[in-house]
């Protein structure tokens, strides 16, 4: 199979905007390039149209490489959409090239967590549910689904939502908010079984944050959490705070909630 391309804007650019395609910039007197380029054409050959090949003889397209920032090759870049979204360089072996491709070669099921998102935003939660579900069928581990479909599922069933967030924090790009979303599926678990609380004067107060939170009335849910703070910061290995945290990534820095709550919750902590 010929991967030797003769227009790059066509055969790589516009092709990404299809199919991911990994291009090899390559030279016929680089002997490095010798050793890497029958190992690539190898996976291409396996990959079955989950991505492309483009071998790019840098001679050929000195313009390409100069814009793309090709010091020393072999050079190898994923483009998908016309941008380049990974890259590496040298002749690394075939192990190193296989896991480089299943960190970096998005999903085809991307456009469809996407049009999932899009629904939500627009009130159609059910129609979103049903394709973040069809998407988990097919890929179980799809951090951004389960990611999705623990946010619809967050307030109404908190149970379903804990492990759909355990799953989105195996990206560490997610992990952050996807720790922190877990935790607070966690308090709205807790707040149907009241009676596992650690018992402390600032209970009544958790529990009315807990259910302005169920609710999710955040401006009295905060302003409760921020009360056991000032009182007892500790409590609950410091489940206010958390719910906090969690609350603010939730909302977005620029939710007129978080604005409001932000240096309150900063002197409570201090």
């Amino acid at each position: 199979m010929a991967y030797e391309i003769t227009d790059f804007e066509a055969q790589v650019i516009e092709a990404s905007h299809e199919t991911p395609v990994v291009v090899d910039f390559w030279a016929p007197w680089c002997g490095p390039c010798q050793f890497l380029g029958p190992v690539i054409e190898k996976l291409a050959g396996e990959a079955g149209g989950k991505w492309k090949l483009a071998k790019v003889n840098s001679d050929e397209f000195p313009q390409q490489s100069q814009q793309y920032r090709v010091k020393s090759i072999p050079a190898v870049k994923l483009f998908v959409n016309g941008q380049v979204t990974a890259e590496f360089a040298g002749a690394q072996p075939e192990p190193f090239i296989r896991r480089w491709l299943a960190q970096n070669l998005p999903s085809p099921n991307d456009k469809l967590v996407q049009q999932a998102a899009n629904l939500a935003r627009v009130g159609q939660e059910d129609q979103a549910a049903d394709l973040l579900e069809q998407v988990l069928a097919n890929e179980p581990g799809n951090a951004h689904a389960a990611l999705e479909l623990g946010c619809l599922l967050l307030f109404a069933q908190p149970a379903r939502a804990m492990p759909l967030f355990r799953t989105a924090e195996q990206d560490g790009s997610l992990y952050q908010f996807a720790n922190s979303l877990f935790n607070l599926a966690e308090l709205l678990t807790i707040a149907q079984a009241p009676e596992k609380l650690e018992e402390h004067p600032v209970k009544p107060v958790f529990l009315q944050g807990l259910s302005a939170l169920k609710a999710q009335d955040f401006t009295t849910a905060l302003s409760h959490f921020i009360e056991v703070i000032q009182l007892y910061k500790a409590y609950q290995d410091k489940a206010a705070e958390k719910a906090c945290v969690a609350i603010f990534l939730y909302l977005g820095e620029d939710h007129e909630v978080v604005k409001q709550f932000r240096r309150p919750f900063g002197m409570a902590l201090y």
